[in-house]
């Protein structure tokens, strides 16, 4: 069973919102950008229902909030929105200059709440919303991407869940760590996660090594939770 380190003593990844139900014939979705997408892809794999990954590189959460050729993309590769009942994700907002901006994270936890919205509105017969924060990103190349960018976004999540009043069950889960620290419930990101097979690194998108690793994890706290 999965447990969890929390961001502080008083806050704690995973939360909940609204009672999980029992799903039969799951049908899940994945939105995001490209490091998403390759975590999705190992994911899916290790789960026991049909994911399709319709994230997109570079498209952040402002892609998302609203229609867009994003989301004409995405419902492209689902023949019946109707059987949709789960969707992943895991979104940034790359156009905030200036992450350790005190109001960042909230900022953020307001434009999940719109995706949430969207969602709700193109998938009727939704039951969970599924996040996963971003992985560390102290070893970005790019400032956009840089620390407290995946620290901001854990709390994001937290209170993007907290402020949701919808029917819908939502549940938040922590992938971001201090650098390689292992956390007390074993799970670790190792720098070279991000070395890709042709020997590039620029500290956010991952190799096929890790981006399996990874993702088999986050399979493996979505079937247990």
């Amino acid at each position: 069973m999965y447990t969890n380190t929390p961001l502080i003593e008083s806050g704690d990844l995973p939360v909940r919102k609204n009672t999980p139900v029992e799903i039969k014939n799951e049908l899940a979705v994945a939105i995001g950008a490209s490091t998403p997408k390759q975590l999705f892809d190992g994911m899916a794999p290790y789960l026991n229902h049909t994911l399709i990954n319709c994230c997109q590189g570079g498209k952040d959460i402002n892609n998302w909030v609203a229609d867009s050729p994003v989301w004409r993309n995405a419902m492209a590769q689902i023949a019946d929105p109707s059987q949709v009942t789960t969707v992943y994700m895991i979104h940034d907002d790359l156009r905030v200059k200036d992450q350790s901006y005190p109001n960042a994270p909230s900022n953020l936890a307001d434009k999940f709440l719109e995706v949430f919205r969207e969602c709700e509105e193109r998938f009727p017969k939704l039951k969970k919303i599924v996040l996963f924060n971003r992985l560390y990103t102290g070893w970005a190349d790019l400032d956009k991407h840089k620390e407290p960018a995946g620290w901001n976004n854990g709390w994001a999540i937290k209170w993007a869940i907290e402020r949701y009043d919808g029917d819908v069950f939502c549940e938040g889960f922590d992938l971001w760590t201090s650098g390689q620290t292992v956390r007390s419930d074993g799970f670790q990101v190792k720098r070279n996660f991000f070395k890709k097979a042709d020997g590039t690194f620029d500290g956010v998108h991952l190799g096929e090594r890790g981006a399996k690793r990874i993702g088999k994890h986050m399979a493996q706290v979505v079937m247990n939770s």
